[in-house]
């Protein structure tokens, strides 16, 4: 996917894949404490920038928490 931030390429797959939006996000558009974003490796907590410039070979991974006992 294209995208020219890492918050455009979230809003980018969220377009394209409709039931992506309700597992990333709760009702209030605000992202599920559960789902955790990584950009190159790094936590997107840790960004400095959310909206730097993204590049061809960079990595977006949205991983899902799972706990349970």
């Amino acid at each position: 996917m294209e995208a020219a931030s890492v918050g455009a390429a979230l809003v980018a797959a969220r377009d394209a894949f409709p039931d992506l939006r309700r597992l990333l996000n709760d009702e209030e558009g605000r992202r599920r404490p559960h789902v955790n974003v990584f950009y190159n490796g790094v936590s997107e907590d840790e960004i400095e920038d959310p909206d730097s410039a993204t590049t061809d070979r960079d990595e977006i991974l949205i991983i899902q928490a799972i706990s349970g006992g």
